[in-house]
């Protein structure tokens, strides 16, 4: 055989060979390799935090001050049943907790806060927020409707139908009064206790002595901690919960 061909020849099968090695190579590697996982998303990360749209202090005659505030939460598919807030009163600091459902917007009422010392200016720090996901339709699954209000001097008087399927064990009365200016005027709240579905309870709010200005309107919030009812949560709810701040 002539040499040049003989060499031709074992380079050929050399070239075979290495690709037939490679080609089993890339085999074993896609067979066997542990594939990468994507890492899953924080959910928190994705969360907007939960806004204070507006505070406003009221000084009562008795020296006492009732605190309004409203919270906002942008997110449309994640509530909480235990958002935790700090209240600074100038220097002095009250701690307390509330809830929220997805995309709502809602009063915090603090009547009657007795201090050491006058206060000039009043903030709401959220300090927690225990997250939950919820149904989009979780909103209008416990609906509470002021059916009947009345408000005389000092005092209104009010009901409230439990339109919805659930029984609730505590409901949160809000009370907002506005001037002619629709500017808040003055605050109250009240709590109704075992609250049964499709049914009609009354309430009651008194303020200790006469309004400066007229009343024009008022706003009645009537909410109830629904991520505590478990009823309203195996219907509802989703299974992730987390925890912000």
């Amino acid at each position: 055989m002539v040499p040049g061909l003989r060499l031709v020849k074992k380079l050929l099968l050399l070239f075979i060979f290495l690709a037939i090695i490679g080609g089993i190579s890339l085999w074993a590697v896609r067979t066997f390799s542990i594939p990468v996982t994507t890492p899953t998303p924080d959910p928190i990360a994705q969360l907007k935090p939960l806004e204070v749209v507006s505070t406003k202090l009221f000084t009562n005659s008795d020296q006492s001050y009732d605190l309004l505030v409203q919270i906002k939460n942008p997110n449309t598919k994640f509530g909480s049943g235990d958002v935790r807030y700090t209240i600074m009163l100038d220097d002095q600091k009250i701690t307390g907790s509330s809830y929220i459902l997805p995309g709502q917007i809602k009063y915090i009422v603090h009547p009657a806060i007795r201090t050491t010392r006058p206060v000039i200016s009043a903030d709401l720090k959220i300090s927690s927020v225990a997250w939950q996901e919820l149904d989009p339709l979780a909103v209008r699954g416990v609906q509470f409707a002021v059916t009947n209000s009345n408000l005389s001097e000092k005092r209104l008087q009010g009901f409230i139908l439990n339109n919805s399927d659930f029984d609730v064990g505590r409901v949160d009365v809000a009370v907002v009064l506005f001037d002619a200016n629709n500017e808040p005027l003055a605050v109250n709240r009240s709590t109704i206790y075992t609250f049964l579905a499709h049914t009609t309870r009354g309430f009651e709010v008194s303020w200790p002595s006469a309004f400066e200005k007229t009343a024009a309107r008022s706003t009645i919030e009537a909410q109830a901690n629904l991520f505590e009812n478990s009823a309203f949560i195996r219907t509802y709810g989703g299974q992730e919960k987390f925890q912000a701040y």
